[in-house]
Formats: C-alpha cells, structure tokens, sequence
C-alpha cells in the first residue's frame, strides 16, 4: 500500500490548482492521490476510500480554504510585529537603559569647564522627534560628578530615595555634586556634533530619575 500510495501522489500534479489540497500529515496526501486518481481514471471516491486503513481516511481543506487560512496566520503575525515595533520606538524615546544613562549623565569628578568636550566626546544629543526629524543639540544636559557612581542606582533601592510626582519619578535623600552644562546660542544654530557649551553651573542637590529594575534610566531633574 505505502508504494502504490507514493505513485498515486503523483497524480495530484496533474490538477488544476484549484482543486489541489493542503494537508498535514502523508496519509491524508495519499488518499487525496485516490481522489486525483478517481477523477482521471474513473473509480469512484467512494470505491476508492475503503482500500486505505481507517487512520489514513481523511478530509483536508480546499486549496483556497488553505491558502485564506495562511492569509489569516500572516496577517496576525504581520500585526504582532507592528506592535514590537511600535513598542520598541515608544521605549527608544521615552527611556535608555542603565548604561545610556550613566553614558549621558555620570561623569566622576568633572569639572565646570569640561561640558563642550565630553558632551562631544560621548555623542550626547536630543533624539529626532515627530517634529524635528534629525538630531540637535541638547540645551541643557546634567551630570553627575560623584566619585562613588554605586551611589546613583542605590536611589532606587529600598531607602535610597523617595517617590515624587505623579510620573513614577523617584527623588535621593541623599544629595549629589552635579554640573549643569548650558547650550550656548549660535547663529546660525550649531548641530551636533559641534554644540558649545558654556562653563558649567556645580552644585550639590538631590536628584530625581525614573528606575527601572533597580537602576536609574532617565533623569528628570534635581532639587
């Protein structure tokens, strides 16, 4: 029976298009050979279908019914795929990851005047945006100049810090050196990567961020 299966497989080539099946398993494609073979020599499906075993009877799907079928599972995934990328560009602007906020905000020992270089040197831009399609420079940009960096992510742990507004911001207890790096206006406007800077502004205060998994990723202010 396997091998006068396998030749009557042939037969389904000799179909038009429409009236090929999609199925899932050899046995189901076998008896759809008895049914080609039916339709070009004569028997009848119903002589047909008693010669396979009762597991290998079955019934499959239309060509077209399949052929809607894999539309369907395509479309689907097509639109879960959209949504991850959706997703992805809500989280690219709206956060940054541990190491991007220690990248654009942690800066041990710097001094006042050291914003224009390592603004530069780290590539510390704002993002392009619905508005403004390209990069451009940040106006203002904060770092931290504390020489125990340990004690940034210990904000977000239990008794590091304080909940603050209504942004799931959290607020030090502890205060922090920091150095706020001003954009200095140029005309015309300068573009990155060659923003300048004025002499920062240090100070000592307590910083607010947003944690995620215990680390900070976005810097929202200080106080």
């Amino acid at each position: 029976m396997s091998s006068y299966c396998e030749n009557l497989l042939q037969l389904q080539l000799f179909l038009p298009a429409s009236s090929r099946c999609s199925c899932h398993s050899y046995q189901e494609t076998s008896y759809l050979s008895l049914q080609a073979s039916s339709q070009l020599y004569g028997p009848s499906e119903e002589t047909l279908q008693p010669i396979l075993p009762a597991s290998s009877r079955c019934v499959c799907h239309s060509y077209q019914e399949t052929s809607y079928l894999s539309l369907q599972i395509n479309m689907k995934i097509s639109i879960f795929a959209g949504v991850l990328l959706i997703s992805a560009a809500v989280l690219s602007v709206d956060g940054q990851s541990w190491a991007q906020f220690q990248n654009k905000h942690i800066n041990p020992g710097m001094t006042a005047g050291q914003c224009t270089q390592v603004i530069a040197a780290r590539k510390i831009v704002n993002p392009p945006t619905l508005n403004n399609p390209k990069i451009s420079c940040k106006g203002i940009n904060t770092f931290i100049s504390t020489q125990d960096v340990n004690a940034v992510p210990d904000i977000c742990a239990k008794g590091g810090g304080d909940p603050y507004g209504t942004k799931g911001m959290t607020i030090s207890k502890a205060s922090f050196p920091i150095v706020d790096c001003n954009l200095v206006k140029q005309n015309p406007p300068a573009v990155p990567y060659n923003c300048r800077y004025g002499n920062g502004v240090p100070s000592t205060k307590k910083i607010i961020v947003r944690c995620e998994n215990g680390k900070p990723v976005h810097f929202h202010g200080s106080k």
